[in-house]
């Protein structure tokens, strides 16, 4: 009967001791999901950065482009004022020239 008991108590501390080791199992899988979601929390994170620091850089890019472009055409606007202006100068000294000949062919038809 002593072997019996002898084995019963061997038999009893594998069971535990195979418990021991599903709950420590068990654990382990929820510590590995656990960092597995973390690591995906990061990911996820790290993409959102990178995916603001692109709209940010884009942003940038734009409003560059835009300043760029007004900058153009308010050069362009400039020169084309310019040329307007002198081609009203133009246009008025033209004018008076031919105000002076007109002036001066009535003066000679008197």
């Amino acid at each position: 009967s002593g072997h019996y008991g002898r084995d019963m108590e061997l038999y009893k501390s594998e069971q535990d001791y195979s418990k021991q080791l599903k709950d420590e199992v068990s654990e382990m899988k929820k510590n590995i999901a656990s960092l597995e979601s973390l690591n995906e929390t990061l990911k996820t994170t790290v993409d959102e950065f990178k995916d603001s620091n692109r709209e940010e850089k884009l942003g940038r890019t734009l409003a560059s482009k835009e300043l760029d472009e007004t900058r153009h055409m308010l050069e362009n606007e400039i020169k084309t004022r310019s040329h307007i202006g002198s081609r009203i100068t133009n246009l008025e000294r033209e004018n008076q020239d031919l105000n002076n000949t007109l002036h001066g062919e009535q003066k000679r038809v008197k």
